[in-house]
């Protein structure tokens, strides 16, 4: 069986929202990241991960 396949027949959740994003996920983790960023100084793996996050709870909060 390939892995996506896999995946597929795995126990669905019970609610019907339970595949989507936690709604505020995606800004708590921006911030987060951003917060450890100001108080421990540059770290350059952090930019990508914190802007990624930071758009992503912009497109799913208009969802």
């Amino acid at each position: 069986m390939e892995e996506a396949e896999d995946r597929l027949s795995l126990p669905r959740p019970r609610w019907a929202n339970a595949e989507i994003a936690v709604w505020g996920g995606y800004l708590r983790v921006a911030e987060t990241a951003a917060r450890h960023w100001i108080a421990h100084g540059p770290d350059d793996l952090l930019p990508l991960p914190i802007l990624y996050n930071y758009r992503h709870s912009m497109d799913t909060a208009g969802s």
